[in-house]
């Protein structure tokens, strides 16, 4: 048996999260955040967090993984999974793979500056060894890894290519936040009035726009957290949403039940879509940039700087973050250290 239960669609969706609901039916959910906010009526209102004002900028993009897709998304644009598909991804993204590679590049940029003992020094050098090893017998499920993924590509490309005309005819409207306006009253404190959205012309898209990053230039405006609204995708698939296979299922409370076999489902990975997303601890992130220039381990630029940041936030939280965000929220530490730059 199959257990299914009702989601929340959300109002507004990233263009990233359009791609993935036209391309796979993954349906765009609201992603609740513990802030309120007013609705027409007057009425306090939990806020969605893609797109409150409050916690920008760690909300201007989707969140979304297009290098590691489940069994549905299989299922859903007719390509063959591999064997043991989904064990490699979750070692490549987050467990041994991802651990070797992590590990060689401590070694390789740190290891001369530490002063260590000679046992201490023989492990290091052993976990460094042991982790090149890791790499290269991981040869061939990393190629089975990408040319499985690339299978994907062109079903992302037409999803995008009928929002991209749905744009152009005027049947989506696109909103984002015009960057360089948002840092300028973000820097007055002015965050609710920063968090404003604003209609972008159609003309800032081209067939070959990157839609797997939320953002968009135009002229000379960047907008980020590119949004469209859900019911106007809606409205382009109605006939398509019901064109798939019937089955019968059973109402038990919230819960619809389809019998037959199941499968067992391999964890999840991407953020959960349930709630919003755990926040970076921005105390520990600055801690920890004070503890690198204490330590003389800081590259000699800014921008460097910031690289090393958001990959340290990628391996201590799993999550991805923009130089943008780093800039923002550690911009005091950052003036203090790189204030001759």
């Amino acid at each position: 048996m199959k257990f299914f239960r009702e989601v929340e669609v959300a109002e507004w969706c990233f263009i990233t999260e359009a791609v993935t609901f036209l391309a796979l039916g993954k349906v765009p959910e609201f992603l609740w955040s513990d802030e309120l906010e007013n609705d027409e009526e007057g009425e306090q209102k939990p806020s969605e967090f893609r797109f409150d004002w409050r916690h920008m900028p760690d909300n201007f993009d989707g969140q979304i993984d297009f290098e590691h897709f489940d069994h549905a998304d299989f299922l859903a644009v007719g390509i063959e999974e591999p064997e043991k598909y989904q064990q490699i991804a979750s070692s490549i993204q987050f467990g041994k793979i991802s651990d070797a590679y992590h590990t060689i590049e401590l070694h390789e940029k740190y290891f001369g500056s530490f002063e260590l003992e000679k046992e201490q020094a023989e492990e290091m050098v052993q976990k460094y060894e042991d982790a090149k090893k890791t790499i290269r017998e991981a040869g061939d499920a990393e190629v089975l890894f990408e040319e499985t993924n690339s299978k994907f590509e062109v079903h992302l490309e037409r999803a995008w290519a009928r929002i991209f005309s749905a744009i152009h005819s005027g049947e989506i409207i696109v909103e984002g936040i015009d960057l360089a306006r948002w840092e300028g009253l973000a820097e007055e404190g002015k965050y609710e009035e920063a968090g404003r959205f604003q209609s972008i012309p159609p003309e800032a898209f081209r067939v070959a726009h990157d839609f797997y990053n939320d953002e968009v230039s135009f002229v000379e405006t960047k907008f980020v957290a590119t949004r469209v609204k859900v019911a106007d995708l809606m409205r382009m698939t109605e006939s398509e949403l019901l064109e798939g296979p019937i089955q019968q299922a059973v109402l038990f409370g919230e819960t619809l039940i389809v019998p037959g076999r199941g499968t067992i489902a391999q964890p999840r990975r991407n953020r959960p879509r349930t709630g919003a997303p755990n926040a970076l601890n921005w105390n520990e992130m600055d801690a920890k940039l004070k503890e690198l220039h204490a330590a003389n381990r800081l590259p000699p630029k800014k921008e460097a700087c910031i690289q090393e940041m958001i990959g340290f936030a990628a391996q201590r939280y799993g999550r991805k973050i923009g130089r943008t965000t780093v800039q923002t929220r550690l911009k005091h530490t950052l003036a203090a250290i790189y204030a001759r730059n």
